[in-house]
């Protein structure tokens, strides 16, 4: 509510403000703004501090998940490209005791499951299959492997060339 407040200098930029019951006091512009100022620093302040509590959550949330994810996979060897009716072979790299399923393309670009694989004392899986024979075999083919021992997967994605 405006009103004039008696004595003040200017009296058209003084606002009456309720400060109790029944009591009030003469308030400024400039003491208003200073005070919806201090307000939003607080406001500020406060989300600051929600924002910097959320991003420490997600840091300490994909450091756990980090190292759930960890097991190490790596491709041994792959023998691209093959000819059609050739033989391809795909051998990775892990942990002994992990179980590695994969998929592959097959000459119409849909994927087949490879056979689940447990990994034995030489940390080595390997798959091979024929490549279909005649004219429409050749391209690229995705392979992907998952491998998974305990809590920790991994995974890695490779092709392989039919020419």
């Amino acid at each position: 509510m405006r009103t004039r407040c008696s004595g003040h200098p200017t009296p058209s930029l003084v606002t009456v403000v309720e400060v109790g019951e029944g009591h009030s006091q003469c308030s400024t512009e400039q003491q208003r703004i200073g005070f919806v100022t201090s307000a939003l620093r607080e406001r500020k302040s406060m989300f600051r501090n929600i924002y910097f509590i959320f991003g420490l959550g997600l840091l300490v949330c994909q450091s756990m998940f980090a190292d759930a994810a960890g097991l190490e996979v790596k491709l041994g060897s792959n023998n691209s490209p093959v000819r059609p009716c050739g033989l391809v072979v795909i051998v990775i790299a892990t942990e002994p005791g992990a179980t590695c399923t994969g998929r592959r393309q097959v000459h119409d670009y849909s994927e087949v499951q490879l056979q689940s694989v447990n990994i034995g004392p030489d940390g080595r899986a390997k798959w091979e299959w024929s490549v279909l024979c005649g004219n429409h075999p050749g391209g690229s083919r995705a392979v992907h492997i998952s491998c998974i021992k305990g809590d920790r997967q991994g995974s890695l994605e490779t092709i392989f060339v039919v020419q």
